[in-house]
């Protein structure tokens, strides 16, 4: 992680360019998420595009499950609002880590970079958590109690893929299963691609805003 340099001059100098080389890593991880996710899926039978695929060849549905999955953003939000007000000192930890690792990564984003990321996180970790470790053992594992370990075994997963602190890796476990609830409930991927991506892009803007504006331009 950069450290924040207090002199501007020191602090532009250092991560103009170290941040776009990581903004594209960070699209590169993302993106080779799903493609990892669909390799998987090709060995064990199980294709995580076609799933997209049922609901994108049906526009009715696509638009309800779109709905759905905006409209599931609304809790993940109130969740973090409430974390930035709580005065915890895990939470106050919590929110100065990621509010530098957010400025040290996304300071030279635009918003279209912002709205890609955001998109590719979506669509790479709900392709592999939601899909390969929990879709494809409730389609191809024949017990009634299947589903429901595969989205325990996967939010685990998914909050020690995110070890910023013990408290992050609780708080990413406890999303990890309000997604694969979305998913268990609607029978989708899109749902926590569009609920997942559509919250990353509004806590950037968020976060970003206490460092400054990003830019309009791509």
């Amino acid at each position: 992680m950069v450290i924040l340099s207090a002199d501007k001059t020191n602090r532009c100098r250092v991560h103009q360019n170290p941040s776009k080389t990581i903004l594209l890593l960070t699209m590169g991880f993302e993106g080779g998420l799903a493609v990892l996710a669909i390799g998987i899926g090709f060995l064990i039978d199980y294709w995580p595009l076609a799933q997209l695929m049922k609901s994108i060849n049906h526009p009715s549905r696509l638009g309800w499950e779109v709905m759905y999955g905006a409209i599931g953003t609304l809790p993940l939000l109130a969740t973090a609002l409430a974390i930035e007000r709580i005065a915890w000192q895990p939470f106050r930890y919590l929110r100065s880590t990621v509010t530098k690792l957010v400025a040290s990564v996304f300071r030279e984003a635009s918003l279209l970079h912002l709205a890609v990321v955001s998109l590719f996180a979506g669509v790479g970790e709900e392709l592999m958590f939601r899909g390969i470790l929990l879709d494809a053992p409730r389609q191809l594992v024949d017990s009634p109690y299947a589903p429901w370990l595969a989205l325990l075994a996967s939010s685990l997963l998914f909050g020690l893929a995110h070890p910023f602190s013990r408290t992050y890796v609780a708080l990413a476990a406890a999303i990890g299963t309000y997604l694969g609830l979305m998913m268990l409930l609607t029978k989708s991927l899109i749902p926590p691609i569009i609920a997942h991506g559509l919250y990353d892009f509004i806590v950037l803007l968020y976060l970003l805003g206490k460092e400054h504006r990003p830019r309009t331009a791509g």
